[in-house]
């Protein structure tokens, strides 16, 4: 089905009920495999390092797509980096 038909029947099932703010982390393929070797991979996990950065990809669409008010961040960052970087988002 095509991306924009799958985005409008979402909007539809929510409402058009959108998010004020998105934040999104965002992994190198690099550090997704790293990530990804250090744990026990979940069922989603388990489709590999293809399967997740084609979702990233499609949630980058979507919010822009959406024109949603956003921000992605390097998830490699340090925590304290992150969440200072997302505090002042939410407080713009």
């Amino acid at each position: 089905m095509p991306f924009e038909i799958v985005t409008t029947l979402n909007l539809i099932a929510t409402s058009n009920t959108l998010p004020t703010h998105v934040v999104l982390l965002e992994l190198s393929k690099e550090e997704l495999i790293y990530r990804l070797s250090q744990k026990e991979h979940d069922g989603i996990e388990a489709r590999g390092v293809d399967y997740l950065l084609d979702i990233q990809e499609r949630m980058k669409k979507t919010i822009e797509l959406l024109n949603i008010n956003h921000i992605y961040i390097d998830a490699s960052l340090s925590i304290k980096e992150i969440s200072e970087t997302i505090e002042e988002f939410i407080n713009e």
